[in-house]
């Protein structure tokens, strides 16, 4: 989703499109999700709005920012990303 940033008089007003950026190779221990943790933290503590989407099914981005408990139950409320794709 675009955001307007600001209408300067007499102009277009400027739209601030958000950046996508995706850690993806098939090679495993390549850092992947350490690499996309990390990263997603930092944005967030710089205070950009931030989406950490894990895709991986061992879902170790998910427990690097939840407890597996947590997960779980998440889970069984709510469905999971592979939930989503399988429909």
């Amino acid at each position: 989703m675009a955001r307007i940033i600001k209408k300067p008089a007499g102009k277009q007003p400027v739209v601030k499109q958000p950046v996508v950026i995706s850690c993806v190779n098939l090679k495993g221990g390549v850092g992947k999700t350490a690499i996309a943790v990390n990263f997603a933290a930092y944005c967030g503590k710089k205070g950009l709005k931030t989406l950490l989407i894990d895709l991986d099914p061992q879902t170790n981005s998910t427990f690097s920012c939840i407890s597996v408990p947590d997960w779980e139950a998440h889970a069984t409320s709510r469905g999971t990303v592979a939930n989503l794709l399988v429909s």
